[in-house]
């Protein structure tokens, strides 16, 4: 990915771990250019393609598309192209679709979309910033429940937003919205509905709907949860979740409201996510990644040696 000036070229790779969507407009057309290129290597031809954009536009707007059943879901990407009236979008290999554990079954990393959590994750992030500037960050999503009864609030952590953490972790709290589909149907748990006036309206242990003007927050069965937290919630009672991003190399800590997208920018391998010890870099124009993580993470050795500006690498 390189840029110029404020035009951005994204090429379509494993960087991103959703579809990025660019809403159609008479403007939007003029400044969305697409670009196709084979290139020869090792004697095999690879074919590249890449979409350059002009974040700056008033008309274009950029946002990470799930299925339309849910995250976890599969769709063809032509179909959420058309069915988000987009005219251009970066397709990204962010989970397995024949996978059948549920708990496995999610994108590699954040997404956030109109500042709201879709999706939360521990990784590198692409990162639009509402002023249409972007940036790549190492960025942790933290999360609080706060349940007000009769004007006393009671605070908890959650542990993410819209994904699952296995039938086993009774102690799980997880706050779901209609990003992740209609249903939450997992065992050995407690659902607790809120309509968008922030108002409970069902506990229950039984499967509930995701209402289309509503969330649900997940709580695990465990004999603590039970005790401390179950009395403090009621029908009724005002709920709101407050998130939060940090910045793991600076600790910078960012309001979700500055953040107008942000898609987990990867890298996996064998579908597992690769936690680097740095964030990548934009340096005049290019994206740097810390190949040494990504190297020893594929069970390689790099060597630098600085006389000859020759990196060895090994498997």
């Amino acid at each position: 990915m390189r840029f110029r000036t404020l035009t951005y070229t994204a090429m379509l790779s494993c960087l991103l771990s959703a579809a990025l969507i660019f809403p159609a407009s008479t403007s939007a057309q003029g400044i969305v250019q697409t670009q196709t290129r084979t290139i020869a290597y090792n004697g095999k031809s690879f074919t590249v393609q890449w979409v350059t954009v002009d974040l700056t536009d008033p008309y274009l707007r950029v946002k990470p598309v799930t299925a339309e059943d849910g995250i976890g879901h599969d769709e063809p990407f032509s179909s959420m192209l058309t069915r988000n009236h987009a005219i251009a979008g970066i397709n990204g290999t962010f989970f397995d679709a024949y996978e059948k554990d549920d708990t496995q079954r999610y994108p590699n990393g954040l997404l956030i979309g109109s500042g709201e959590i879709m999706h939360s994750g521990v990784n590198p992030a692409f990162l639009v910033q509402a002023d249409k500037t972007v940036s790549l960050q190492r960025i942790q999503t933290e999360h609080q429940i706060s349940v007000t009864h009769q004007s006393k609030a009671y605070t908890f952590t959650a542990w993410g937003v819209n994904k699952y953490y296995g039938d086993s972790a009774n102690d799980q709290v997880v706050w779901y919205t209609r990003a992740f589909g209609p249903t939450i149907d997992f065992p050995n748990s407690t659902k607790v509905v809120v309509l968008r006036e922030g108002k409970v309206t069902a506990i229950t242990t039984q499967n509930v709907d995701i209402p289309e003007d509503g969330q649900v927050f997940l709580l695990g069965n465990s004999a603590n949860y039970k005790t401390h937290v179950l009395p403090n919630i009621h029908i009724g009672d005002t709920v709101k979740l407050t998130s939060s991003l940090h910045n793991q190399d600076t600790g910078a800590s960012s309001m979700l409201t500055s953040v107008d997208a942000a898609i987990g920018a990867g890298p996996t391998v064998n579908g597992q996510s690769v936690v680097l010890p740095e964030a990548p870099a934009i340096i005049d124009g290019h994206i740097y990644m810390p190949l040494r993580a990504i190297i020893e993470s594929l069970g390689g050795q790099i060597q630098w040696y600085p006389q000859l500006y020759r990196v060895s690498l090994r498997f």
